[in-house]
């Protein structure tokens, strides 16, 4: 019976892991942003976080597209708790 304990709670272990894994990858959606492409349309700029959510998660991709850059005023007055950038992401100072 102990066996069986401790595989229930490995097993609820791992289903809240996988849970708050799952909520980690979710991204804002596309239509929150307001894009440049730039790189001669290989890449993107986000210049503007349309989008109403607090905790802002931003996608690796727009429209098929890396997200290299984020403008310097993409977030300005606006209420936000926290914004995750992908890793391939740099601040820039135009826009």
């Amino acid at each position: 019976m102990n066996e069986n304990v401790k595989k229930l709670g490995f097993g609820v272990a791992l289903v809240v892991i996988l849970a708050f894994h799952a909520d980690a990858q979710q991204y804002c959606n596309e239509s929150d942003f307001r894009i440049q492409s730039i790189n001669r349309g290989r890449s993107v700029r986000i210049t503007e976080y349309i989008g109403n959510n607090a905790e802002v998660r931003i996608p690796p991709r727009i429209n098929n597209l890396p997200v290299t850059q984020i403008g310097r005023n993409a977030f300005a007055r606006r209420n936000l708790i926290s914004v995750t950038i992908p890793d391939n992401s740099t601040f820039t100072q135009n826009t």
